[in-house]
C-alpha cells in the first residue's frame, strides 16, 4: 500500500533519533483503511518536526488544494513525494502543479490495486 515507503522513513527517523521536517498527508477512503495510522500517530508524537495529517475521502471529498495549503502552507518550497494508486497520484500531481510546485520537486511512485 502507498503508505509503506513513508512508514519506513518515519521508523528510520525514530530509530536514529533524528528530527525531521516532514508533513505527511495520509489519504484514505475511511478509518478502516487507515492501516498503520496508530503507529504513524505515535511516530509523529515522538519525532520532532514530523507532522501527520489524515485526509478521509468519505468525510472531506477528494483531496483539494485548500487542504494541502491549510496543512502544509510552505508546500511550494518543499519536495513532494506521492505514492498511491493512479487516480490519487494524478489528482495529487494536478494539485501540486496548481499550487506552484516545481515539476522536479514532485516525486511519484504508482501502483495498481488488484
Amino acid at each position: 500500500i502507498g503508505i509503506t515507503p513513508f512508514l519506513g522513513r518515519a521508523r528510520h527517523f525514530a530509530a536514529i533519533e533524528s528530527p525531521a521536517d516532514v508533513t505527511l498527508i495520509f489519504c484514505v477512503q475511511d478509518e478502516a483503511r487507515a492501516l498503520f495510522r496508530e503507529e504513524l500517530e505515535a511516530l509523529a508524537e515522538s519525532i520532532d518536526g514530523f507532522t501527520l495529517k489524515m485526509h478521509y475521502f468519505y468525510l472531506e471529498g477528494p483531496l483539494s488544494l485548500e487542504f494541502l495549503r491549510q496543512h502544509c502552507p510552505d508546500l511550494v518550497n518543499r519536495h513532494a513525494y506521492v505514492c498511491g494508486p493512479t487516480p490519487l497520484n494524478t489528482l495529487a500531481q494536478h494539485l501540486l502543479h496548481a499550487a506552484g510546485c516545481r515539476r522536479e520537486h514532485i516525486h511519484i511512485e504508482e501502483f495498481v490495486l488488484l
